[in-house]
């Protein structure tokens, strides 16, 4: 019975969109999918978030982290001893999705650090994996140094805008049969950046095509995208996706932090046939080799295309995440400006109806390091006691400094 309770409990709290249920192969599907390279974006950025991202800039370092650790109750799992946070980003996705089961070959594309090889190497402990990682620098920036190497792990290096770099790669892979293929790219550059979802469209279509190419058939697919999901290329990747995969999702994972635009793409159990991806592919790489075939620009244009099913759930899909960053936002801003506020109406973030740390951990099979753990908890503990003194000695009349 606890077991039941915690997985409810953890699977509310990672939000999760998906849409119909298995569905047949239709090639025209797909056809129709790759169109919307050339359409037009479906809506504009959201006023609100852009001004309460604006508001976020203007905070100090120091009161933005602290606002954004005692307002999620999530960033207390920390990394639990892997390279990265983003190790856990994929076993809270693998939580809900059992996309490792059965897992033999995965393929990590842009895979530096190296945190989502780390945990799918330990999750299985005879899986083999395979890496793509930026070994210097392109137009995007410095790539980010891999920091986990393990006996099953094949490295490779190379950039993903190059086609003779991805097709030495997928020379190397296709042959062993991928039945994973993740992928959470992306650069410095564009991180606080409004428009993510628009800066990294290029390098959200390499991912994919990768994927398209060295999937085997029921493989899956996980890839990072951000909000708003607006831009021509995302929203081909999402379409060209529900037409390969019998069933796709949009997660974002509890230890994504809610401000953040980010959130995945999961397709399980990939049904297009070979020579159909083998084409979607040749035509993401047409647009990747040349950026300028797509509009990458703020300025959104009206809708023009006709409204399908899909389009409808995926407008559905976008408020409800665009909804919970804004929340989020708010929250980080009334904490943050709450240190000066003499309002001693302002409550603490009650974190009492979360699970702890541990208990994620556990439920994850996550091995547990107590140490970092206790740390980041200890930190958090003292900026509610911090903030409960402040508090205190306002009512007592006394000068807050």
């Amino acid at each position: 019975a606890l077991l039941k309770k915690m997985k409810a409990t953890s699977t509310s709290c990672c939000f999760e969109q998906w849409f119909e249920g298995e569905r047949e192969w239709k090639e025209e599907e797909l056809t129709v999918a790759l169109q919307r390279l050339d359409g037009e974006s479906r809506t504009v950025l959201d006023s609100t978030l852009l001004e309460l991202r604006r508001e976020l800039g203007h905070l100090e370092s120091e009161a933005f982290l602290k606002a954004r650790t005692a307002t999620n109750p999530y960033e207390n799992l920390g990394n639990a001893g892997f390279v990265c946070r983003s190790a856990l980003k994929l076993a809270n996705l693998e939580y809900v999705c059992q996309f490792c089961s059965g897992v033999e070959r995965f393929a990590d594309i842009c895979a530096a650090p190296g945190g989502f090889s780390e945990f799918l190497l330990w999750k299985n402990s005879k899986t083999q994996g395979f890496a793509l990682s930026l070994d210097g620098k392109n137009a995007d920036g410095p790539g980010i140094e891999m920091q986990f190497h393990h006996p099953r792990l094949i490295s490779y290096a190379g950039d993903i805008y190059l086609s003779s770099d991805v097709n030495r790669f997928v020379s190397r892979t296709t042959t062993a049969k991928i039945d994973l293929v993740v992928a959470d790219g992306g650069f410095h550059a564009c991180r606080d950046q409004p428009d993510q979802d628009i800066q990294l469209a290029r390098l959200a279509l390499c991912e994919t095509e990768i994927a398209l190419r060295i999937l085997k058939y029921s493989g899956h697919f996980v890839l990072k995208l951000f909000l708003p999901l607006s831009s021509p290329p995302t929203l081909a990747i999402i379409a060209v996706a529900h037409a390969c995969f019998r069933q796709i999702g949009l997660i974002k994972p509890i230890t994504s932090r809610p401000a953040s635009g980010e959130l995945y793409l999961i397709g399980l159990y990939c049904h297009a046939p070979l020579h159909a991806r083998q084409e979607a592919a040749k035509t993401f790489r047409t647009y990747i080799d040349n950026p300028s075939l797509f509009s990458i620009s703020n300025n959104h244009s009206p809708k023009t295309q006709d409204t399908t099913l899909f389009d409808i759930a995926l407008d559905r899909a976008r408020s409800y995440f665009l909804a919970r960053q804004i929340k989020a936002c708010r929250k980080i801003l009334s904490y943050a400006h709450s240190f000066d506020d003499d309002d001693d109406d302002y409550a603490l973030v009650d974190n009492s109806s979360f699970l702890s740390p541990s208990s994620i951990l556990a439920l994850w099979n996550i091995r547990n390091n107590d140490d970092k753990i206790e740390e980041v908890t200890l930190f958090s503990s003292l900026l509610c006691g911090e903030r409960k003194k402040k508090r205190q000695r306002r009512s007592n009349g006394d000068t807050v400094l």
